[in-house]
């Protein structure tokens, strides 16, 4: 799992079902959280009305490259399904973990990218709906055959207009 000193640049730490390992908007904790053992519920507008369960993360999954990197807030809070076990990385560890762990840097390289990917697909998959809903509306306003019409007019008497 960790090689040499590597460890001392990061901590472990064990959460039991039910306990909120991080919460959203906190901007304190700038903290990467690398789970060991266990799931993780990942929550926006926990306990609010609107509380969403946004995905499940699974042992070799991690959270918090936003807040660990660019010093964000959390935008989610994380929430034990069962016994947890994470390894937590902070901001003022970084270097020394990354520099020790080389294989465990790549890991979380490897897993930015796809995050980015799915977002971009995302993204794609939003485009492409947003267009078609766009020519749904169209089309509902003007039906299939739909052209421009010409108004003919008596004798070009265009006073009939005007009244």
């Amino acid at each position: 799992m960790l090689s040499g000193s590597g460890a001392k640049f990061s901590n472990i730490k064990a959460f039991p079902k039910g306990a909120v390992i991080i919460r959203e908007k906190d901007d304190q904790n700038h903290e990467l959280f690398l789970l060991l053992q266990g799931s993780v519920g990942v929550y926006k507008d926990y306990q609010l009305n609107t509380e969403q369960m946004v995905t499940v993360l699974s042992q070799g999954s991690f959270h918090g490259e936003m807040p660990l990197f660019l010093g964000k807030p959390q935008e989610h809070t994380l929430v034990a399904l069962g016994d947890v076990v994470v390894l937590v990385v902070s901001r003022k560890n970084l270097a020394g973990f990354l520099s020790k762990q080389p294989d465990m840097a790549t890991g979380i390289i490897e897993g930015i990218c796809r995050k980015l990917l799915a977002a971009d697909e995302k993204l794609a998959q939003y485009n492409l709906d947003n267009a078609e809903q766009t020519a749904a509306r169209k089309s509902s306003l003007f039906p299939e055959g739909h052209g421009s019409y010409t108004l003919h007019l008596d004798n070009g008497n265009t006073d009939m207009l005007y009244e």
